[in-house]
């Protein structure tokens, strides 16, 4: 499930960038965790549900590095090109390179689904963004199960609907009152799934 709120508060390389996309993820730090997470963010190997908010294409190493570069800036003094597509080769998550010849030159392109440059601009401009939430009910399945299965979901909203922020309830019925919902933490469970943002509770209190 997607909600939008308010909040209070095609790309080449660095130099095209816009002052209002540099100025909301100048925070990132040029690490192997970050691209990891910048990727699974703004990309996909499946064709989003909004599909036209992205580009579709086959991009080589540098466009990748290119786009990386324009959210950390700094990624250029630490690791190289390669290097970033060595990760994302060994990671899985972002589909497989495939040699292709451009012109006289054999070049390994990698096919993805890419958010469009201008969609980050309307974002941050109109400061709406748009919420996941995600819930399971009670089983008796194990507990790595629910932890994947709720990982999956997090990630889906994250990466095919593109929400900025994703909730979590992990264990109520479907049929149950959504303030009836989270009454019982899950710490455990919920330490085990990243890129969320709390529970049931938490989106009450936007």
């Amino acid at each position: 499930m997607t909600i939008t709120c308010e909040r209070n508060s095609t790309w080449s390389d660095s130099s095209s960038v816009s002052s209002d996309k540099s100025n909301s993820f100048n925070h990132l730090k040029p690490t192997k965790h970050c691209v990891f997470d910048f990727f699974n963010c703004v990309t996909s190997i499946d064709k989003p549900v909004n599909s036209e908010l992205y580009t579709f294409g086959h991009w080589n190493t540098t466009e990748l590095f290119n786009l990386v570069k324009s959210f950390m800036p700094d990624i250029l003094d630490v690791y190289s090109p390669a290097q970033v597509a060595d990760w994302l080769s060994k990671d899985g998550r972002f589909g497989h390179s495939q040699v292709a010849r451009i012109r006289s030159k054999r070049e390994r392109r990698r096919s993805m689904w890419i958010i469009k440059d201008e969609h980050w601009a309307s974002v941050e401009s109109h400061g709406w963004i748009d919420i996941g939430y995600a819930r399971k009910s009670r089983t008796n399945e194990p507990v790595e199960s629910k932890v994947k299965s709720m990982q999956k979901m997090t990630d889906c909203l994250r990466i095919k609907c593109h929400c900025a922020k994703v909730y979590l309830s992990f264990q109520c019925p479907s049929a149950s009152k959504l303030q009836q919902r989270d009454t019982k933490p899950y710490p455990d469970l919920m330490e085990s799934v990243r890129h969320k943002h709390g529970d049931k509770i938490a989106v009450v209190r936007l």
